[in-house]
């Protein structure tokens, strides 16, 4: 009986080992994920350690809102940062799109859906402390909350929105430190991105390794930007660097985003100038005005006017039908508030006009069909050029307005030195002053004396541009000034002019704006202040057309491809010299090709720095080429030494 009663045990312990054995893969799979999760930290990587890196910008990952919502939670205690897959972050950056935004205390919560998936997003706002007082008080001044939290991001747009991950309730929540809107593509290029990383990077198996830090680059001086500008908009070029945008894997892979590719400069648009209508006072004269008369004539759109000429007269005769409106009151009788194009073929409707080129190739809707002068300019590498004329200039609204401005200022300014004279001399001789000073107090000139001074101004800045090299005479087509009646619109605000974000100037601004890869978004406000002035302008002075008998003189700026081929001739008449004389050509220096083309009147106020330019464009397309193992006066700039054409 003992001998049953103990069989019956073992073989009952037996069975119930086996069923215990017959399913061990359960265990196994959770003793195997523990292992591969423990393989995430290496032993010389401490979970302070890694933890501490999570706080890098470098560090922030970029995923999709599932990958937000389930990645795994980091099991040490005192450390709130995940693992997404194989690396540890603890801020992420999604991109999808706002689905719902509510205004809450001090914070904007935006719930944003990128398909995959559906996270809210709060963005903290600061709150405004209370000015101090002087007097003391038993009770707390409460805290003024912003009576007014405006999204940044509207239901329906697209945004990028970077911050920390943490828990909330039963899911989670980013608490925002950047929130920037961006085009509906970038989501799409984001998933792609993500997906790519999912597969090469947040997958790996080995084991996660800290990447050591970039080392610190050396910051460079900001480019100072000089008072003239350049003297070809192709030879503008980028001055800084591409920042590449940080990302958490970086440093493990290299070959994953462009964020690793090398740095490449930008080449940047031309130089915009303030507005003339937000220029300080003490930035009104005579040098101020040149430099913007330089600059138009520099980067003015070239717009294509010969085509539509029957297009825009019909247009004319049309605009005219329509009677005129008691509203505002005009300088002609058939013009009405309405912006119209000009009709003389200066100016044609916004969208015809092409976007500036700076290569060397430009649009064929561009290029005019006559051609102009063969001897002086390359027409296989530049437009069809087209003079600029004294009276075309002066209808310039922009022009005209700091015209204005310029003459004013500088009458007030003789004026309170005349009456600074006039005191000093009533107290040296202790009379009254003259009652014919305190007639004209405000120092405002007579409308024809007003009209002769600003007309004298864009004659003294053109022969002050003609004679330091800045332009030169040109006989070839001109544009044609729009008529008296027309609105202002001569070029493209946007791309000559630098306007504020705001109505008011600060104090350190100054003449010229800063130069940036992006373009300055203007206000409303801004663009009616200046339209406004502009208008006032036009309402104030009366031009009569030019004359149509006599020609005027036309100008063009002096830029290396109008001048190149004025050099490459200069160049074969010294070789045509050296072959004359029976003496073997040893290269054409800058100086002595500078002494046959003021031969030419044309080319009388060339300067020597100008050639040089020239020189270096044309080794830059292979037509002149640098003479070894010779010398030449002039210094060691890029473009001394001697030069020979290529063919």
């Amino acid at each position: 009986m003992s001998f049953t009663t103990t069989h019956t045990p073992t073989k009952t312990l037996t069975r119930t080992s086996s069923i215990y054995l017959a399913s061990p893969s359960k265990r196994r799979r959770i003793g195997t994920s523990g292992e591969n999760e423990a393989t995430h930290l290496r032993p010389n990587h401490t979970t302070k350690q890694i933890y501490s890196w999570t706080f890098r910008s470098e560090a922030v990952a970029l995923c999709s809102v599932n990958h937000a919502l389930t990645m795994r939670a980091d099991e040490a205690e005192n450390y709130d940062f995940y693992w997404l897959g194989s690396v540890p972050c603890r801020s992420v950056k999604v991109v999808g799109m706002v689905v719902g935004v509510v205004t809450k205390d001090n914070k904007v919560i935006y719930t944003v859906d990128d398909g995959t998936g559906v996270i809210d997003c709060s963005h903290t706002h600061k709150v405004a402390q209370p000015p101090p007082t002087d007097t003391l008080s038993k009770y707390k001044a409460p805290v003024e909350l912003p009576k007014d939290l405006v999204p940044l991001v509207n239901v329906g747009g697209v945004a990028r929105f970077q911050g920390r991950l943490r828990p909330l309730h039963e899911s989670r929540q980013i608490v925002l430190d950047d929130v920037t809107p961006c085009p509906l593509n970038d989501e799409l290029q984001h998933a792609k991105t993500v997906r790519h990383l999912y597969k090469t990077v947040y997958s790996r198996k080995e084991p996660f390794v800290i990447p050591e830090p970039p080392p610190a680059t050396p910051k460079k001086k900001p480019v100072r930007v000089v008072a003239e500008t350049p003297t070809s908009p192709a030879t503008v070029a980028a001055s800084s660097p591409i920042k590449p945008q940080s990302s958490p894997i970086s440093s493990p892979v290299k070959s994953v985003t462009s964020d690793s590719s090398p740095v490449k400069p930008l080449t940047h648009s031309p130089i915009k100038l303030r507005h003339p209508s937000r220029l300080h006072t003490h930035d009104l004269t005579d040098n101020t005005f040149r430099i913007y008369v330089k600059h138009y004539m520099s980067h003015a759109p070239l717009i294509e006017d010969d085509d539509d000429d029957e297009h825009a007269a019909n247009h004319d005769d049309d605009v005219s039908q329509v009677p005129t409106t008691p509203t505002k009151r005009r300088r002609a009788p058939d013009d009405t508030p309405r912006q119209r194009p000009y009709g003389g073929g200066c100016s044609t409707p916004r969208p015809r006009i092409e976007p500036i080129n700076f290569g060397t190739k430009m649009p064929a809707s561009i290029i005019a069909k006559d051609s102009s002068n063969p001897d002086t300019v390359d027409n296989t590498t530049t437009p069809q050029l087209k003079g600029f004329t004294l009276s075309y200039l002066r209808r310039v609204p922009e022009l005209s307005l700091l015209a204005s401005r310029v003459v004013e200022a500088v009458a007030r300014r003789h004026y309170r030195e005349e009456r600074k004279r006039l005191k000093e001399r009533s107290s040296s001789s202790r009379t009254k002053p003259p009652s014919s000073a305190s007639s004209s107090s405000s120092g405002v000139l007579p409308p024809a004396k007003f009209a002769e001074k600003k007309k004298r101004l864009f004659k003294w800045a053109v022969i002050e541009l003609l004679h330091e090299g800045g332009i030169a005479l040109w006989d070839g087509p001109v544009r044609r000034c729009p008529p008296a009646h027309a609105r202002a619109g001569v070029g493209e605000l946007s791309k000559l002019w630098k306007a504020s974000t705001s109505t008011s100037m600060t104090s350190d601004s100054s003449l010229f704006g800063n130069t940036t890869t992006n373009t300055t978004n203007t206000t409303t406000s801004n663009l009616t202040s200046s339209q406004q002035d502009l208008e006032d302008e036009e309402a104030r002075e009366y031009l009569s057309d030019p004359s149509s008998t006599h020609a005027e003189e036309s100008y063009v700026p002096l830029t290396p491809p109008y001048l190149a081929s004025a050099v490459e001739n200069a160049i074969s008449v010294l070789v045509a010299h050296y072959a004359s004389i029976g003496r073997p050509y040893a290269g054409a220096t800058k100086e002595g090709i500078l002494s046959v083309l003021r031969k030419d009147d044309r080319w009388r106020f060339v300067g020597d720095w100008s050639v040089e330019e020239t020189l270096v464009w044309l080794k830059e397309r292979g037509r002149v080429w640098k003479m070894p193992g010779v010398g030449g006066a002039g210094g060691g700039g890029a473009g001394s030494g001697r030069w020979d054409l290529t063919a």
